[in-house]
């Protein structure tokens, strides 16, 4: 793979014949290769082992264009022996802490972000009605030891306030582990999932339960709990709620739905087995709570 990518490089006039550069490599479904070229450039490169990489691509495309500055710049999808190559510009960027500090620059971007990325992200002519695709991904759980609650929950639901909410891509996996900070701007990543879950308040949902959890099960007693929720959170929920046209009543009600749909993604497109079963622990804790309530 190594003589694939140094290949495409000299295509790319991305390197020299003489020059020699390194890398290192790991994997998660696919191939994900960090190539340094020199000091001061270096690319990161996915090849396709057992996911094809055509959607992530179309996503990049989609986001580089509506949010620029904070997503990896996308310089293009091959195909080389068989195997599809997604190459981005890489970004020098370090680990989002649990600190005030970074917590209020992940807060003034996000909302930065929200508008431009709304305004590209909406679906104006979606394929089903929300109820529609909340009813399917319950079917794919009708088994599980939740299914009887869950089942009960979503006939409760007002089909026409759900099916009138605007249809919005999400990113789909809006969490610390998928971002990073240069400096003061806040960097997006793997957007392998985006537009897979269009109900609004998704991303924001993830991205709040990860902050306040951390998605560790002994700490999910903090998310049902919404006056213990830290004012800077509740602006920030109340801010998206107002950006997406969704009731704050309603985004909480609507929990169930979420956490549902965050597993159905590991699952459905085949996460490691590892993660699965972190996030399957993690979300039959906040069903059982937020299914009592």
């Amino acid at each position: 793979m190594i003589g694939i990518i140094r290949n495409l490089f000299k295509e790319m006039s991305l390197i020299k014949e003489e020059n020699q550069f390194s890398f290192y490599v790991s994997f998660n479904r696919n191939f994900n290769f960090f190539i340094f070229c020199n000091r001061q450039d270096f690319y990161q490169v996915k090849i396709s082992s057992e996911r094809p990489l055509q959607k992530e691509y179309e996503a990049l495309k989609t986001v580089n264009q509506a949010i620029p500055t904070n997503v990896p710049q996308l310089i293009g999808f091959y195909q080389k022996e068989g195997f599809e190559i997604l190459v981005c510009k890489g970004i020098k960027h370090r680990k989002i802490k649990q600190s005030k500090s970074d917590g209020e620059i992940v807060w003034r971007e996000v909302r930065a972000i929200l508008k431009p990325s709304k305004a590209a992200f909406e679906e104006k002519k979606p394929s089903q009605v929300h109820m529609d695709d909340l009813k399917t991904v319950f079917e794919y759980f009708k088994y599980r030891p939740f299914s009887v609650q869950m089942g009960e929950w979503l006939r409760k639901l007002d089909s026409g306030v759900i099916n009138s909410l605007p249809h919005i891509k999400q990113h789909g996996d809006f969490t610390l582990n998928n971002m990073g900070l240069e400096g003061d701007r806040l960097i997006i990543f793997d957007w392998e999932d985006f537009g897979k879950i269009t109900i609004p308040g998704f991303d924001i949902f993830c991205l709040t339960v990860d902050l306040l959890t951390g998605f560790d099960k002994t700490r999910i007693e903090r998310i049902s709990k919404m006056k213990d929720y830290p004012i800077e959170i509740i602006e920030l929920i109340g801010y998206f709620c107002n950006e997406l046209s969704i009731d704050m009543k309603l985004y909480f009600n609507l929990y169930p739905a979420y956490v549902l749909c965050f597993l159905y993604l590991k699952e459905k497109y085949e996460y490691s087995r590892e993660i699965i079963s972190k996030v399957e622990n993690v979300c039959n804790e906040m069903l059982g709570k937020w299914l009592k309530m």
